[in-house]
């Protein structure tokens, strides 16, 4: 697997999905109303992050909200990653969560070869994060605020 953290459709990574206009707008509706396969990534150690149970719901329930299912088997991804460690007593770490899909490489038309299995990124949130305590209510915060993100672009007519 590979990641192309430049392929945005239409804007830069740091956008609001909502911030995207037809005709990108309807092409990536239609096709993120598709099954999501979701993943979560808890890479914290020492007790950094333990609410993955609660966050793994905040990033379900906007998708169940709109319809779209959960599936093993499709193309289109809604991964989590949180890593962190304890540094002074106080967590510290990074929060990422990004939409993929599964992309072709531009050359495979034109190749006999099978092309690699390649996942494209379509929006993606990353923050630093520090606590005291753990990164739990940090962790929530950027779930919740991407997952409205996503939700008010879902929504756009």
């Amino acid at each position: 697997i590979c990641f192309l953290p430049t392929f945005a459709l239409g804007g830069s990574l740091d956008r609001s999905l909502a911030n995207y206009k037809a005709p990108v707008t309807l092409y990536l509706q239609d096709d993120l109303r598709n099954p999501f396969h979701l993943i979560v990534d808890d890479e914290a150690v020492n007790g950094c992050w333990t609410n993955s149970s609660e966050v793994r719901k905040a990033l379900w329930e906007p998708l169940s909200d709109l319809g779209i299912e959960i599936a093993r088997a499709t193309y289109n991804y809604l991964h989590l990653q949180v890593e962190g460690s304890r540094i002074n007593g106080s967590c510290f770490g990074t929060v990422t969560v990004q939409i993929l899909v599964d992309a072709k490489p531009l050359t495979a038309s034109f190749s006999t070869f099978k092309p690699p299995a390649l996942l494209a990124v379509v929006a993606r949130k990353t923050k630093l994060v520090l606590d005291p305590t753990n990164l739990n209510s940090k962790t929530m915060d950027v779930v919740q605020k991407f997952m409205s993100e996503f939700r008010d672009f879902m929504e756009l007519k």
